[in-house]
């Protein structure tokens, strides 16, 4: 288990905005080339975002991160959490980011701007317009 990681999650505050980068299991498949070269990929990198709430689990240690949340009846007082629950040991590193990588931001943009949605008569336009960033 990586020190500075360790370092850095017992340095977390709750509430604070979170970026983690670890690796997620994976099943097991093989692919080959057309040279046979092998595609096989093992280590499946992933960046998780949301608001720290604290480590979790008996036999195996979580960080747990606030992803959503859901005010399902006000009146009720019910909510809905969606949470991620990511093993500590699987963890690469963590950043604490003002705001989401702008790069990233970026990419999900462009992606989006690619879907369509249809109006009247058939024409489709865009579902987001883009937005300048500094």
């Amino acid at each position: 288990m990586n020190k500075q990681v360790l370092k850095q999650i017992k340095s977390l505050r709750l509430g604070q905005p979170v970026e983690v980068f670890w690796f997620d299991a994976s099943k097991g498949e093989a692919r080959f080339g057309a040279e046979g070269k092998s595609l096989v990929q093992f280590d499946i990198p992933v960046r998780s975002l949301g608001y720290f709430i604290g480590i979790a689990g008996e036999k195996t240690k979580h960080l747990i991160l606030v992803r959503d949340h859901f005010l399902l009846n006000k009146e009720m007082d019910v909510h809905d959490v969606d949470f991620s629950s990511i093993p500590v040991g699987m963890i690469d590193k963590i950043r604490c980011p003002e705001k989401l990588n702008l790069t990233l931001a970026k990419l999900l943009q462009k992606a989006l701007l690619k879907i369509r949605i249809r109006k009247q008569r058939g024409r489709k336009i865009p579902r987001f317009k883009e937005e300048e960033h500094d």
